[in-house]
């Protein structure tokens, strides 16, 4: 909470003896419009950039590892943002309501994903996701209102329940043939999905998983 409510804090140098950046470093420092965080940065904490709705620019760390719970939520002005090679984990709520990104492609070696992670990004056209991925929570993609093509990694066994809920701008979804389950309402509301081809490892489509899916013929 070093920053925790700077409003008029606009411009930040950090020392490049940091190791990581601490829960809720900058949350709600509304004028902060950019920040470049120094290489020797292997974490994120947890909410360090919750609120920052003004933040436009972002340069992460070179050797960054892990990205924790909410460090971008809320950050509305944010419209892009590059991912360093070195990302492993991404948690949940990373980007939530970042309501102007508008792509985004996850590094090959992340393997872990969070839950609602771009919960409501309502601009998000295209992301790419990395074949080193195996786990990803739920909720992921949540009323991402333009978001129009997904391919699911192959190593992902589980479609989360809600992960594609109210993407109503969603037509083609690629998925492997090693999923085993379509969570609670996975893919309700995806008005404009038209066909879906069915994993051949599938064991349970659980409640509402097609719920609202007026245009699914086959």
């Amino acid at each position: 909470n070093v920053f925790a409510g700077c409003t008029a804090l606009h411009d930040v140098s950090l020392s490049q003896s940091i190791l990581y950046l601490g829960e809720e470093m900058f949350l709600d420092c509304l004028s902060l419009t950019e920040i470049v965080l120094p290489d020797s940065i292997h974490s994120v904490e947890k909410n360090a950039f919750y609120g920052c709705t003004a933040l436009i620019d972002v340069t992460l760390p070179s050797q960054l590892n892990t990205i924790g719970d909410g460090v971008f939520q809320n950050c509305s002005a944010l419209s892009e943002i590059e991912l360093p090679s070195t990302l492993r984990t991404i948690g949940s709520n990373v980007f939530q309501a970042c309501k102007s990104l508008t792509e985004i492609t996850i590094p090959e070696n992340v393997n872990s994903m969070g839950s609602s992670v771009f919960y409501r990004c309502q601009s998000l056209r295209s992301v790419s996701l990395p074949n080193a991925l195996r786990e990803m929570g739920s909720s992921v993609f949540y009323e991402c209102v333009n978001l129009t093509s997904v391919r699911i990694p192959s190593r992902i066994t589980r479609i989360g329940s809600g992960m594609f809920s109210g993407c109503t701008s969603l037509e083609e979804i690629i998925l492997p043939d090693g999923i085993t389950e379509f969570g609670n309402g996975a893919f309700s509301g995806c008005t404009a999905l038209v066909t879906l081809d069915i994993p051949t490892g599938l064991t349970l489509i659980d409640t509402k998983a097609f719920a609202g899916c007026s245009n699914l013929t086959t």
